[in-house]
């Protein structure tokens, strides 16, 4: 009898660890990443701006002008890797500042054209920024922020700039 007890409490911690979740500094904003690579929660203060049952991406890659969502993520404590199809694979790092998360692309497999952050799906419809990647209620905003002149928000659409052998 001990050992179906011992098989659920094990299979119940492999389900628990399988995700991680990211703090900011006034921990307020909780990002919840899968070991798929998949975002289904984006919460404040207990609040899942996320839809049930249509996680985000976290990062996409792009080979041969396709996009391609991770197969699998390797959750630390400090940020994910990202394993994709084919055997490429992307590090994250992710940075609790005072109000918001810091993603940082900090390695990625080589013949990688170009990336995609996200799409990070959120249940907030009142303002929707696209090309800047921003969405925005009344009561909060979820967007992306370049920190480099290869970074825009909203999905990729000059592709030719955004590739990562580009030289300028």
């Amino acid at each position: 009898m001990k050992t179906p007890l011992l098989l659920i409490c094990l299979l119940l911690i492999a389900c628990i660890s399988s995700q991680a979740q990211y703090r900011s500094g006034n921990g307020r904003l909780l990002l919840t990443v899968d070991a798929g690579g998949r975002i289904p929660a984006i919460s404040d203060a207990g609040r899942n701006y996320c839809p049930a049952g249509t996680p985000g991406i976290l990062l996409q890659i792009m080979e041969g002008g396709k996009l391609t969502a991770p197969a699998a993520a390797r959750i630390g404590k400090t940020g994910v890797t990202l394993s994709y199809p084919g055997g490429k694979t992307a590090t994250i790092r992710i940075t609790a500042e005072t109000t918001y998360l810091r993603l940082e692309l900090t390695a990625i497999s080589d013949g990688v054209e170009a990336i995609q952050w996200g799409p990070f799906n959120t249940t907030i419809k009142d303002t929707i920024g696209g090309e800047v990647g921003v969405v925005r209620s009344a009561r909060w905003a979820i967007g992306l922020r370049g920190l480099n002149k290869k970074t825009s928000g909203g999905e990729l659409t000059d592709r030719k700039s955004t590739r990562l052998n580009s030289s300028h």
